[in-house]
């Protein structure tokens, strides 16, 4: 009698995405989505549309970022492409400043986020008052995102503050 043994070895999926730390966005390329292409867009309160000067691509502390003064922009979404693919379970990084947060027309709060083809990946409620500050969260991906998808970021706030969005990247290792 002859035996034949078949021998499977299972191989996850390979993610093809670079090793290292590598920046995701462009600050210079952000565009501002118009309403129907917002998927924030349930929580717009009445606003004055963006003013061109009170938002985009500006040098903060010799690092590109994308800024927004919310006395001429109290509501904004803008998107791009991501420039590079992530692996799932890799980690993204933000680096997201505001100066110190004033509340002159009674709002209480400001809220950012950030999400992948409309999906929502990091959101934080900024109280106002509050003194200036940095939000660097990492962000563990559930899934493999591939070059090309659509990354957006939000912001709402009523008043005089300015924010800058300073990094938005993959492949960092949080702190411990």
């Amino acid at each position: 009698m002859r035996a034949s043994c078949l021998l499977l070895i299972f191989v996850p999926a390979c993610c093809n995405a670079p090793d290292g730390v590598r920046a995701l966005i462009d600050h210079q390329k952000w565009t501002v989505l118009s309403d129907s292409e917002d998927p924030f867009i349930a929580n717009k309160p009445q606003a004055e549309p963006c003013v061109a000067e009170a938002f985009g691509y500006e040098l903060f502390a010799e690092e590109p970022s994308f800024t927004v003064r919310s006395q001429g922009c109290a509501y904004i979404t803008v998107a791009q492409p991501v420039v590079t693919s992530c692996c799932a379970g890799e980690t993204v990084h933000l680096r997201f400043w505001h100066y110190n947060l004033s509340n002159i027309d009674g709002a209480s709060e400001a809220v950012a986020a950030v999400a992948l083809d409309g999906q929502t990946i990091w959101e934080e409620t900024f109280p106002i008052p509050s003194p200036s500050g940095l939000s660097a969260p990492y962000i563990e991906l559930e899934s493999e995102l591939a070059e090309g998808t659509r990354m957006e970021f939000h912001l709402r706030n009523h008043g005089m503050n300015s924010w800058n969005l300073i990094e938005v990247s993959a492949g960092a290792t949080p702190p411990e």
